[in-house]
């Protein structure tokens, strides 16, 4: 990777390879960003779907421009079927990442409440 080789860092290694690992995170994330805002495959499903339905208004239904019409709809369901398993699993990512806070501080709660409301000892005339 380039930005390893050039970007140069003094310090003590620990400290070099930190700071090594932070820039190429942060080139990657760049990358990520821009090659996703440059290449949307569902926009350019639509403009391929767009250019087979004019084919069709033109020359008329013939099976291969059904075939090519299913293929198109089916690459855009594959897209749409990723993005929406990828944004399923942030959550659970998320979770993973910080815990459980809320849950614990629920049982604490809970476990409290059930202290308070628990009868030690019952006092009948005196005994």
């Amino acid at each position: 990777m380039e930005v390893w080789r050039v970007y140069k860092v003094k310090g003590s290694i620990g400290q070099t390879l930190f700071s090594k690992l932070k820039a190429c995170k942060n080139f990657l994330k760049a990358e990520c960003h821009i090659r996703k805002s440059a290449s949307c495959p569902n926009k350019e499903g639509e403009e391929r779907l767009q250019k087979v339905n004019l084919m069709v208004e033109s020359d008329g239904w013939t099976d291969a421009l059904r075939e090519e019409i299913l293929q198109i709809l089916f690459d855009m369901w594959k897209v749409i079927m990723r993005e929406e398993q990828k944004w399923g699993q942030k959550p659970r990512v998320k979770w993973l990442k910080d815990g459980d806070k809320k849950l614990k501080f629920f049982h604490h709660v809970a476990n409290g409440r059930i202290r308070s409301n628990c009868i030690g000892d019952i006092m009948i005339n005196g005994l």
